[in-house]
């Protein structure tokens, strides 16, 4: 709701830039905050109380948007140089990201336990580090949860069961 607009750096600075300020020097940066590598992914969360980000040293990091500190952080992810997207569903409790490593990792939101880790159906390689997309009613609106998972030319499919 609010016209923030955050941003990533190759620094490890995340900053919110408040959209009504315009350019008028000082004040432009509404929000720091600092992961220790390049931060690759930034999500704001639906009530926009809480951000979750993830850096090129693996850690992804839960933030509190008003006290600008970080609340959890969600251990076992690899990367090291890639852009790889994090996947927040709010609505099932699941983090998931895909690593370096090709390993896909769901973890509880609530608590930053790793809740499954699914390798890739391919070796591990820089070319083939898998694609993802959940959805909580796959296949229709009665469907169950499930998650896709695309590598190269083939697409995989997991129900969440």
């Amino acid at each position: 709701m609010a016209p923030l607009l955050f941003n990533g750096c190759r620094s490890g600075e995340i900053f919110a830039i408040d959209l009504r300020c315009g350019n008028q020097g000082k004040g432009w940066k509404a929000t720091h905050l600092f992961h220790d590598s390049a931060v690759t992914s930034v999500r704001i969360l639906q009530d926009e109380q809480c951000l979750m980000a993830s850096d090129m040293a693996g850690k992804t990091k839960l933030w509190g948007l008003r006290t600008t500190k970080c609340i959890k952080q969600y251990e076992g992810h690899v990367n090291e140089y890639a852009y790889v997207p994090l996947h927040v569903h709010e609505e099932e409790g699941i983090l998931m990201a895909v690593g370096q490593d090709c390993y896909m990792k769901i973890w509880s939101l609530h608590d930053a336990r790793l809740l499954r880790t699914i390798p890739s159906p391919y070796p591990a390689s820089k070319a083939d580090i898998p694609s993802v997309a959940f959805s909580s009613r796959l296949g229709d609106s009665r469907g169950a949860p499930g998650l896709l998972m695309a590598v190269g030319q083939d697409l995989y499919c997991y129900s969440y069961s």
